[in-house]
């Protein structure tokens, strides 16, 4: 990370990941982490409760590619 405040790290050798929830008739909110289980837990979460979410990766420079797009599951069975 950047010395300097208000500078983000911009490297390409950063693993992080990004879910874009939305909620019907609310804003999108974001949720960003690196940990992969932290990730899973907040997404089937937010599925279950009827938000539509896109997971997106880090691709570098500050940019990220959405690699998956869930639609809410309604009815799903709990464990």
């Amino acid at each position: 990370m950047s010395g300097r405040r208000g500078h983000s790290d911009k490297t390409k050798n950063i693993k992080e990941f990004r879910l874009v929830i939305t909620w019907p008739g609310r804003k999108p909110q974001v949720f960003t982490t690196r940990d992969r289980k932290r990730l899973r837990s907040v997404l089937t979460q937010n599925l279950d409760q009827g938000a539509r979410i896109e997971m997106q990766e880090h691709a570098g420079f500050g940019v990220f590619t959405t690699t998956k797009r869930y639609e809410p599951q309604r009815g799903r069975a709990k464990a």
